[in-house]
């Protein structure tokens, strides 16, 4: 049996973050997903 490949693309929010409040949300849901995890939370703001 083969493997089924999954195609990705690459995401970049920024794309689709048009006003302060789209930035001020995602990066509210960073903080509530990543916890305590600076690693996550650095990502989040690449």
């Amino acid at each position: 049996m083969t493997a089924t490949r999954i195609k990705t693309r690459p995401w970049d929010s920024a794309e689709y973050l048009q006003t302060e409040d789209d930035i001020a949300e995602y990066f509210e849901a960073c903080l509530q997903e990543g916890g305590d995890e600076p690693a996550f939370i650095a990502r989040c703001s690449a």
